[in-house]
């Protein structure tokens, strides 16, 4: 294959024509960057990153109180480029920093993480094929793909958001994997590792998955290892690469227990497995209409509809499918926010808002009792609340993570594309534990665990599943490009028995 110990001159101009033709796609994408300002999770981030980079404090609010509620990662990227562009770095407000040119240099920094991605991509996609031509190719099929299908959706680059960054690290912990994989060498491993705990500092439930790619790796190559591979060798290895891991992510979870009394990364995880939690008491009509509400291409929504005779209707109040109705349009959906702020849950008509005000009931109960970090002891209490819903009926909650796997499948492009990308996606997971194939692992297994964790631990909102697209493009492009690679060898080989025959 095409690893980095390819011929030298080769293996260099090919990465050079990636590189180049990544950077022309990330100066066509600038003009995607506008002047509007970030709201929600994206405002949230860049007041954080903002007081981090003129204060030193890693806080949302005007009074820096520390915080624990975000990822560190795409936060302290976002702060280092503050105070490294003159414009940001003096005389912004926490206001005027996200308003006309200020927000605009701002999200440029996404550009960054943007070639970094369409790199990682191509270096990947090429480094997985064995012809040469072929691999430069589809990795540059790869690049445009991702550039069309990917970079340029919105909320991507137009906001202040970690989904491109959380994106570019999959990338390459997905060629650090390859090569780890292939060459059997510790510093691959190590690498691995350490991209693995920059994702998770970068999206929290990536913790939880890396700790599950490991586990698979434990088995594949551990406990049952395959001919070329020594037990000893390859426990020792991956255990290197967990320990990478650790050393990355554990600094700052130490600083959050000093801190705020927990050892995690982020305090959003009890609301989110509560949301989890309570969409699990959906009865038979609400399950089956989940997979029309749910069901993100607005065409096959019509006929998912039209099939299980649900309609728009349903989701009002006072129709069948009402409690799954979390959208802003919804005629109830102003009182429910209204019951979320008061922290009446019993007010709430979703399963969505009624999660949230109970975190707000919680906390302000532990706030009236004096606890300190009452935000965090709210948040405790509900994962507590939730794990023991869920463990009550461990069944119904599979049952139900079949809807949230089918809300979280991205759309990419149309549904024959996604189609093709998650069945070669899936594949690969599949055929690569069995096969101990090392670019099927690399490739798939990590996104296809963030797949299964997000539909049994969240209400898979959309924006979880847009940095598994980069490493979907990349497996269907990678499956198509192999049975032009069978192709070409086999013509080769007929050619050569023919002249082998004429002479």
């Amino acid at each position: 294959m095409n690893t980095l110990f390819a011929p030298r001159h080769r293996q260099k101009l090919a990465i050079l024509i990636i590189a180049a033709v990544s950077a022309v796609f990330t100066v066509l994408l600038h003009s995607r960057l506008t002047d509007s300002p970030n709201a929600g999770d994206g405002q949230h981030n860049l007041r954080t990153a903002y007081n981090l980079a003129y204060h030193g404090v890693f806080s949302p609010s005007v009074d820096l109180k520390p915080s624990n509620y975000r990822e560190p990662l795409p936060i302290a990227a976002l702060a280092l480029y503050i105070k490294m562009v003159p414009s940001l770095s003096a005389d912004q407000t926490i206001k005027s920093i996200n308003q006309g040119p200020a927000v605009v240099a701002v999200k440029q920094q996404n550009l960054i993480w943007a070639f970094i991605c369409l790199l990682g991509v191509g270096v990947v996609v090429f480094s997985s094929v064995r012809l040469s031509w072929l691999g430069v190719i589809a990795a540059m099929i790869a690049v445009a793909l991702t550039y069309w299908l990917f970079l340029q959706r919105k909320g991507i680059l137009d906001r202040t958001y970690t989904e491109i960054q959380a994106a570019a690290l999959m990338v390459w912990c997905s060629f650090a994997l390859i090569q780890a994989l292939q060459t059997k060498k510790a510093v691959w491993f190590a690498a691995a590792g350490v991209l693995l705990g920059a994702l998770a500092l970068t999206k929290a439930a990536f913790l939880y998955v890396g700790i599950g790619l490991i586990v698979a790796l434990v088995l594949a190559y551990g406990v049952w290892p395959p001919p070329s591979w020594h037990r000893r060798r390859a426990l020792g290895l991956i255990a290197l690469m967990f320990s990478a891991m650790a050393l990355v992510v554990v600094p700052w979870m130490m600083r959050n227990f000093v801190q705020f009394g927990s050892f995690q990364i982020t305090q959003r995880g009890g609301v989110v497995l509560m949301i989890r939690a309570n969409y699990d008491t959906m009865n038979d009509v609400e399950f089956a209409g989940a997979f029309y509400h749910l069901t993100r291409s607005s065409s096959l929504k019509q006929r998912i509809g039209a099939y299980l005779g649900f309609s728009r209707d349903d989701l009002e109040i006072g129709g069948r499918l009402q409690r799954l109705n979390r959208d802003g349009s919804a005629s109830f959906a102003a009182n429910d926010l209204e019951a979320e702020k008061a922290g009446r849950p019993q007010d709430a008509v979703s399963f969505y808002r009624a999660a949230r005000a109970e975190r707000k009931r919680l906390t302000r109960y532990f706030t009236d009792q004096g606890v300190e970090n009452p935000s965090q002891r709210a948040d405790e209490e509900l994962q507590s609340k939730a794990l023991s819903q869920i463990l009550a009926d461990p069944l119904r909650h599979l049952k139900t993570s079949i809807v949230f796997l089918w809300h979280g499948l991205p759309n990419v492009g149309n549904l024959p594309t996604t189609a093709l990308a998650l069945a070669a996606l899936w594949a690969m997971a599949l055929l690569g534990l069995l096969r101990r194939n090392a670019v099927m692992i690399g490739i798939a297994l990590f996104p296809v665990g963030a797949f299964l964790f997000f539909a049994l631990a969240s209400h898979f909102a959309a924006r979880l599943s847009a940095p598994m697209i980069p490493n979907m493009i990349t497996a269907l492009i990678v499956a198509t490009a192999w049975p032009a690679q069978w192709f070409v060898a086999m013509a080769r080989k007929e050619k050569g028995v023919e002249n082998g025959e004429s002479g």
